[in-house]
This record gives C-alpha cells, structure tokens and sequence, in this order.
C-alpha cells in the first residue's frame, strides 16, 4: 500500500483512483471495487474493521491479496488511521471539496440513491439483483450503510446550518 485516501466520497475520489492506477500501476481500491467486484471476503474484512477487529497483518493480507497499491473513498478511507497504522510507508491523501457544492452532491446522489433506490449504483444493484436487499453488499452492510449516511445527513445539516 503506497498511498491512502482520507476523503470523504463525492470529493474527487474516482479521478484520484484513476491517476493513482496510473501513476503507481497498479490498482487503488475504491467503493466501486466493493459493489461490483466485493465477494463475502470484503464485505467481512469491513464488518470487522468496524468492530475495531481487523488487524494490521489482516489489512496488509486484504489489500495485498487484491493487488492493491492504493485506496481511496468510502469504505477504506473511514478506517484512514488504522490503514496508517498497518502501512507507515504510505502516504496519506485528504480529498476536499467546497462545504455546499458537497452537501448538494451527496444529496443528490448517495443519499436519494440509498432512500428511494433510484440512482447509481442502487439502480444497479436493483436491476441485477430483481428487487431490493437482496444484494450481498446491501443485505451484509445495510446497517453501516445506514449509519454512514446518517452521518454524512448530519454533516450535511452542519455545513447548511452551522450546528449538528
């Protein structure tokens, strides 16, 4: 692991994926990489991660296993300081973006996606799978997913109105 993403998702995250895929040759994790290509594996090594039970060695196996050299965006880049911990080498990359114009994509995107299923990649999922939940990303990280987006609603509210 040469480089890890700090950055909250909607802040430039894909196009750092694709200049890191291209600068260090090889590939950067990203969401994407849970949804279309996550099998049970990566849906549990997350879990644990939010247990606080994944372990260095276990993060190094993860990525390494993957062939990954880089990660960015939601998931990993919650768990930026445990993926220092087990990568001292890499460096870190905090991704921003202006308060507003990210609340408004967030809104627009992630969050109408996950309430009413109707924008990418939800969509996706929907037509794949026939119906809702039946995903294994969905099904195996409906509450984390629930949870971050409370959390992003909250930071959201913060940028409009200045409190929690």
């Amino acid at each position: 692991m040469q480089v890890i993403g700090a950055g909250l998702p909607r802040t430039g995250t894909s196009s750092l994926q694709i200049a890191l895929e291209k600068l260090l040759g090889g590939s950067c994790y990203h969401m994407k990489e849970l949804v279309f290509k996550g099998d049970g594996k990566h849906v549990e090594m997350f879990l644990k991660a939010k247990r606080g039970e994944a372990s260095a060695g276990e993060w190094k196996e993860f990525f390494e296993a993957g062939g990954y050299t880089a990660c960015v965006d939601y998931p990993t880049s919650f768990f930026y300081e445990e993926l220092a911990t087990a990568f001292p080498k890499a460096k870190v990359v905090l991704t921003v973006r202006d308060p507003v114009g990210w609340g408004a994509s967030v809104r627009n995107t992630v969050l109408k996606g996950f309430l009413n299923g109707q924008t990418f990649p939800t969509n996706l999922l929907l037509a794949l799978t026939g119906g809702r939940g039946k995903h294994k990303v969905c099904t195996c990280l409906k509450p984390d997913v629930a949870s971050v987006m409370h959390d992003l609603a909250k930071i959201y509210s913060y940028i409009r109105t200045g409190r929690g």
